[in-house]
């Protein structure tokens, strides 16, 4: 009996101890994801970093204050901060969080005198210790005058889950859409992401996305687009064995009217395959510091726009051929860029093509450049394939690409059989065929 009585002590003890510790353990989670996130975005040009600037922790509940700044901007006209103020309330097995931008004067203003007062968003938060933190972002109905265009928003929900150590991030949304009367009207967004994080750049996932209409302009008159059903992926699949990537984005629509004239069923997918993730962080790097750099001048010189602008004319230049050498590395064997499907169904007939390009060995910038006097040894260099099919017609003065327009050719680009305009490429055997036809490359 009193073995049973202390066990129930101890499990009572636990029990009530349990609000306290859960707000302990999520004080250390939330503390250690801001180092995270800012460790992570520390050198990004543009990116927020974090400060936990009050965390106010009981027994059965906290008040934690933040504030985002993004550094780039300090010390410029339009310096950006948003302070994010949290509620949270400890649980027996968790923790649940409401979280409020009502100390922005800018966002307390807006819902005062643009919503009357009525805050449509709503932002709660749920944390379990092992488990990570689930965010949803809630929007209900609204509607705002924009310059003298009524705005209508429809009610939308975003909810995201990340774990303790921020490796692995999901999300899903929806939002019912958007109109303003005669200007526009976009319903039906889906959207959803999963995402493991590789490194503080490479990520491993996919993310889709959804439109289930887009209106422009005024249905009554001619003078409008509507599209019909978009939808949109990407992937990003990272092979530790290699230590590349290979990325995939795909699009398609069912419908588009533009000015009475329809296309329908486009598809496009294209790709980049076996990058270098090394060489592609080395870029990134490379570029995240010159940037910061060209922000660090921008900033000083704030008071001389007529300074600031040829400073940034200079730099964007000098940007652009220092990334040479970064850009080189990411010229490996095997990477290949590809659009393995595109299609479009217009009223003329269908359009339908692919084409793919890639390295057969490591190359540097001046090996391609040599290119330009030896154009023969393009087919050692490269692999090649593309085909592509057009209705008879679709293009004004087509003869053209049905005659050879360089030498070496012995057909043109494109052939005509039957009511479709044809072409196919590839470097086969050490040769580049047009059109089954050997293209010779020097003379």
């Amino acid at each position: 009996m009193k073995k049973i009585l202390s066990v129930a002590l101890i499990l009572v003890a636990i029990l009530a101890a349990a609000p306290f510790v859960n707000g302990l353990m999520m004080e250390k989670t939330l503390r250690s994801q801001v180092d995270r996130i800012n460790e992570i975005y520390a050198d990004r040009p543009f990116s927020p970093q974090i400060e936990i600037t009050r965390y106010d922790r009981g027994f059965a509940s906290s008040e934690i204050e933040f504030l985002c700044t993004i550094p780039q901007m300090q010390g410029l006209e339009g310096d950006i901060t948003l302070i994010l103020t949290e509620s949270a309330k400890h649980g027996f097995i968790g923790v649940s969080s409401t979280t409020s931008l009502s100390q922005n004067s800018w966002y307390s203003e807006f819902i005062n005198d643009s919503l009357n007062g009525q805050d449509p968003l709503s932002i709660t938060s749920q944390f379990t210790p092992f488990s990570g933190i689930t965010s949803t972002v809630a929007l209900e109905s609204f509607e705002v005058d924009v310059d003298g265009d009524l705005v209508l928003f429809s009610p939308g929900e975003l909810i995201m889950k990340t774990d303790p150590a921020l490796k692995h991030l999901v999300a899903d949304g929806h939002f019912d859409g958007f109109a303003s009367p005669g200007i526009m009207d976009i319903r039906d967004i889906t959207l959803s992401s999963d995402l493991t994080l590789i490194s503080d750049i490479i990520m491993d996932g996919e993310s889709t996305f959804t439109v289930g209409t887009i209106n422009l302009g005024d249905s009554s008159r001619d003078k409008r687009v509507e599209l019909s059903s978009l939808k949109g992926s990407s992937t990003i699949d990272y092979d530790d064995s290699s230590k590349t990537l290979s990325t995939q984005v795909k699009y398609t629509i069912d419908k588009v009217v533009a000015d009475n004239e329809e296309i329908n069923t486009i598809r496009l997918t294209a790709g980049i395959n076996q990058l270098d993730a090394e060489g592609l962080e080395n870029f990134y790097t490379a570029y995240c510091d010159m940037m910061n750099e060209m922000l660090a001048n921008l900033a000083a010189m704030q008071n001389d726009p007529q300074q600031a602008e040829e400073m940034m004319a200079q730099q964007f230049a000098m940007i652009g051929i220092a990334l040479l050498p970064e850009l080189e590395k990411l010229l490996k064997k095997d990477l290949q860029i590809e659009i393995s499907d595109f299609h479009m169904a217009l009223p003329q007939g269908e359009v339908e093509g692919n084409f793919a390009i890639g390295l057969k060995n490591d190359m540097t910038l001046a090996s391609i450049a040599t290119l330009t006097q030896q154009p023969e040894k393009l087919v050692d260099v490269f692999s090649f394939t593309s085909n592509f099919t057009l209705p008879d017609g679709l293009i004004p003065d087509q003869e053209s690409l049905l005659i050879p327009l360089l030498p070496g050719m012995q057909s043109g680009v494109f052939e005509q059989k039957d009511d479709k305009l044809v072409h196919t490429a590839q470097v086969m055997d050490d040769k580049l065929l047009l059109n089954g036809k050997e293209f010779v490359l020097r003379q």
